[in-house]
C-alpha cells in the first residue's frame, strides 16, 4: 500500500482524519438502508 502520510492536512476546510470518518459513517448508513452490515475491521 501507498504510505499514509498528512492524517492532519486539511481538506475543503477539514482534517483528512475528520474527512475519512464522515465518509466512513456515511457509508455504513448507506449499507444498513440496503440491508447489508459492514464488515468488522
Amino acid at each position: 500500500m501507498g504510505r499514509r502520510g498528512g492524517e492532519d492536512t486539511k481538506l475543503l476546510g477539514s482534517s483528512v482524519n475528520e474527512a475519512r470518518a464522515f465518509a466512513m459513517k456515511a457509508l455504513e448508513r448507506r449499507l444498513k438502508v440496503i440491508g447489508l452490515s459492514p464488515a468488522a475491521a
